[in-house]
């Protein structure tokens, strides 16, 4: 009998023990257990106002008050003076593909007959088909990329003020390679309408005269795309400058 009390006695001493070091430990200020704050908490579902566990408030109050949360804000979408821009954009670039590849077809037609007859091909020719192919390329670059960011609902070419610089000098020295061809064949070309000899003929001449006139258009958008890209360059960089400017001026009447 005294047997069976005892080990009641000492399971019941060492639960209460059990029960105390517990507690103790949860008053510990490192090792408190989350509880619901007693506000109404925004990314949890509040309480009814009569519910024990909201707490007590202050100013002794019944409900509390709270401004709802803002909205996500949306993605900034283009208004229409930008959706025109890259609709222009656009067209240039697949009139610039076009032409650079008429120009390709109007020119090799001289180098396939030269390769044919076993001789050089003439390098006036090769210097207008190697341009024309740069010209072609990278407007097929910018077709691509435009595509590409579209799909992925990321900003176009003509949104990323970064690459306006870089555009701008490469799209330069498209239009001075441009100038040089059509300054070449210009020369050779323009008010002939008759060449003798074995040099190909009047339909020679003919292909020749309007390939001159292509490239003048080549040239034309080249510069224009250019023009453009410095000038939303510039636009962008004084947009910088002057933002810059009023953050030093700001730190200056800090100061």
């Amino acid at each position: 009998m005294w047997f069976v009390l005892f080990k009641i006695f000492r399971f019941g001493y060492s639960e209460t023990k059990k029960y105390k070091a517990k507690k103790a430990q949860q008053q510990q200020p490192g090792t408190q257990q989350f509880q619901q704050p007693p506000y109404p908490n925004p990314y949890f579902q509040n309480p009814p106002p009569n519910d024990p566990s909201r707490g007590p408030v202050p100013g002794g109050q019944d409900s509390y008050s709270m401004e709802p949360l803002p909205m996500q804000t949306p993605p900034a979408t283009l208004s229409k003076r930008g959706k025109a821009k890259d609709l222009l954009a656009l067209v240039l670039a697949i009139a610039q593909f076009a032409f650079g590849l008429a120009v390709i077809g109007l020119y090799s037609q001289d180098i396939t007959a030269a390769h044919n007859k076993h001789k050089s091909a003439p390098s006036r020719w090769v210097y207008a088909v190697v341009t024309a192919f740069l010209s072609t390329s990278s407007a097929l670059v910018y077709l691509v990329l435009g595509w590409w960011w579209q799909k992925r609902s990321k900003p176009v070419l003509a949104q990323r003020e970064r690459l306006f610089l870089p555009l701008f000098v490469w799209e330069s020295i498209l239009v001075i390679l441009w100038l040089v061809v059509f300054g070449i064949f210009g020369e050779m070309y323009i008010g002939v309408y008759h060449v003798g000899g074995n040099d190909g003929g009047d339909d020679k001449v003919t292909r020749m005269r309007r390939a001159v006139w292509v490239d003048l258009v080549c040239l034309l958008m080249w510069a224009g795309s250019a023009g453009w890209r410095g000038l939303r360059w510039w636009k962008a960089k004084g947009r910088k400058d002057a933002g810059e400017g009023d953050g030093m001026s700001s730190e200056k009447e800090m100061v």
